[in-house]
């Protein structure tokens, strides 16, 4: 099965009708994070090298590094799908421990809620027929992808950054994407001592090297 074919058998309509009014009228720039390199030079580098038709990222926030990729992955296919994975409520502690984040995932205010804020910068990018929203768990995701037999071409790890729940995506991603496809992911760095830990562990584990440039590493399945 291939991503839109998942994604349409559990969803269907308008992901982003309820707020597509409000966008039109209150937003007219991208609300992005400028840094957590979500728009690394890295990304170019690697959808050049695999021209994915599919990608799903696990953890996506305000959408930014969802958005880049897409960017750069319709150069080369233009019906990419990209699937965005993630909770919206904060669930990485360093998140949720920020007073502004955590009140914008318990409010029910559409102009103040994270979400709706992901979707509406996914509308202002154009890019609302490729990048197609998820709202539930990486783990939740994988599993139903698995049991659908789908596979992806690029998975774009960045969800939780301690070594179990890091680890437990690797696998998860293995198993669906295809060979020759890439896993690629964030964090890599002492700041998150979990994300490097569970990637060399998994890459050693796999026989594999992992890739490494500033905090983004990839690994390639053969």
């Amino acid at each position: 099965m291939n991503l839109r074919d998942f994604y349409r058998h559990y969803f269907t309509g308008d992901p982003y009708s309820e707020v597509r009014s409000w966008c039109e009228k209150s937003h007219r720039d991208l609300d992005v994070p400028k840094s957590w390199g979500s728009t690394s030079t890295v990304f170019a580098q690697l959808i050049n090298d695999v021209k994915p038709q599919s990608i799903v990222e696990l953890g996506t926030w305000k959408g930014t590094s969802a958005i880049h990729m897409t960017q750069h992955a319709v150069k080369r296919q233009s019906d990419v799908v990209v699937l965005c994975v993630d909770t919206w409520l904060a669930s990485n502690p360093a998140l949720w421990k920020i007073k502004r984040f955590r009140q914008s995932v318990l409010t029910q205010q559409i102009g103040r809620s994270q979400y709706a804020q992901f979707l509406c910068n996914v509308l202002l990018s154009g890019f609302e027929k490729q990048i197609l929203p998820f709202r539930n768990t990486s783990s939740l995701a994988l599993q139903l992808m698995r049991e659908r037999r789908v596979e992806v071409d690029f998975i774009y790890i960045d969800a939780g950054h301690s070594e179990c729940e890091v680890a437990s995506d690797l696998a998860g991603a293995w198993e669906i994407v295809r060979v020759g496809g890439m896993i690629v992911g964030d964090d890599f760095t002492n700041r998150f001592l979990g994300v490097p830990q569970a990637v060399r562990d998994f890459a050693k584990s796999k026989g594999l090297r992992q890739s490494v440039d500033g905090q983004k590493w990839w690994l390639r399945k053969q």
